[in-house]
């Protein structure tokens, strides 16, 4: 199984942060990237878009020797099924480029056979993990599923931005699994939407780059109290 990295550099709230340099000269992508690379993927693909300012993820793809595609911008269900089209995937684990940390522990559940499994990753009571502000998780799709999404689903739909939705949310037409996740503490936000939360996942690299999904991490050794009570701050910031 191959992963796909979502990333451009349009960030409406933190244009460009895919190619911010976050930890030891080390861009978000780049750290992401290393993440892939210690994983049970067999390879990886940056899926971004056709706009022009897209043009330096191409630049760092080839600098790196990283196979790229280039899509639709605001369609992004469409620029997947075109990847997978153009590259002939199977099945897939999708990355978002806007999580750095990543965990390797709930990326690595997920690279298996997924037969008759159109969609499955995790949930946080019940809720499809990959709604929520953790920033630890990915999921894996079944290509045949997505294609048929892709032709069904209309070309006006708030749905496509977000290129998984229509799969988890409409449970009577594709087979979802999701795994329950339930030690993470509720706390952590490790998602990067802006200034904050980069300046919030800077520090606590500073500390270590650990596994946060990990359940044998104690991650109150490496958030204390004052980064908890930031992040805090940003969760009741995005949930109004």
């Amino acid at each position: 199984m191959i992963a796909l990295i979502q990333a451009r550099m349009g960030s409406t709230r933190l244009p460009g942060k895919v190619l911010t340099q976050i930890f030891e000269g080390k861009t978000i992508l780049d750290l992401i990237c290393e993440k892939l690379n210690e994983s049970k993927v067999l390879d990886y693909i940056i899926l971004t878009s056709i706009n022009k300012r897209d043009d330096v993820i191409v630049d760092y793809a080839n600098k790196k020797n990283i196979k790229y595609f280039r899509g639709s911008e605001l369609d992004v269900l469409e620029r997947f099924c075109s990847a997978i089209d153009h590259f002939k995937i199977p099945t897939f684990i999708r990355v978002c480029a806007d999580n750095p940390l990543l965990s390797l522990t709930f990326l690595n559940e997920l690279v298996t056979d997924l037969k008759d499994i159109d969609y499955l990753s995790h949930s946080i009571k019940g809720t499809p993990a990959i709604k929520t502000h953790f920033g630890l998780f990915t999921e894996a799709v079944n290509s045949k599923a997505l294609l048929k999404l892709n032709e069904e689903l209309p070309k006006d739909s708030q749905l496509r931005e977000h290129v998984t939705a229509g799969l988890y949310q409409n449970k009577m037409k594709f087979n979802c699994e999701l795994i329950e996740v339930d030690y993470l503490n509720p706390n952590l936000r490790l998602t990067i939407d802006d200034l904050e939360d980069l300046d919030i996942i800077k520090s606590i690299l500073k500390t270590a780059n650990i596994d946060f999904g990990d359940p044998n991490i104690l991650t109150n050794s490496f958030v204390n109290s004052e980064l908890e009570n930031r992040m805090l701050k940003q969760l009741e910031k995005y949930e109004k």
